[in-house]
């Protein structure tokens, strides 16, 4: 995958101001939220889905936890993984600078946390954020 651009990998979060009352495995629920919304959208690359045929299917049939995903890309999150629509969209919202997806993880899951990696990887957290990325990505979708 030549010139993949880096959004985020669950080691950068570790090996940096990680909270040390979190299990390590929630340093990939924040990002892992999103990518699990990305496949579920039919926007990761079809490469990648057949690559990781059964960690999706775990995914899709909600076996697995919304994270399970992203951590079975190895907790890296990168362009390359990603359909030309999802690229887009990505590359819009979830920039950790420009984009709203932290603001919308924080306002929808976390208020009253200490941090975003203490918002539990459930179904339940996934489907309320998904209603909200949903939203951003219709707008997104009519205003491109």
């Amino acid at each position: 995958m030549v010139d993949s651009l880096i959004y985020d990998k669950a080691m950068y979060h570790l090996s940096g101001e990680f909270p040390d009352d979190v299990d390590p495995d929630q340093a990939f629920v924040p990002t892992g939220f999103f990518v699990a919304w990305l496949a579920m959208k039919d926007l990761i690359a079809d490469e990648v889905l057949e690559d990781f045929r059964m960690p999706f299917e775990d995914l899709r049939q909600r076996k697995t936890l919304p994270s399970s995903f992203y951590k079975s890309l190895g907790g890296v999150f990168e362009s390359g993984l990603l359909k030309e629509i999802g690229r887009r969209f990505t590359e819009a919202y979830f920039d950790f600078d420009t984009g709203a997806y932290l603001d919308d993880l924080d306002e929808v899951l976390a208020g009253n946390l200490t941090t975003l990696f203490h918002v539990p990887d459930t179904w339940s957290n996934f489907d309320n954020l998904a209603q909200r990325i949903d939203q951003r990505f219709e707008h997104w979708k009519s205003s491109n």
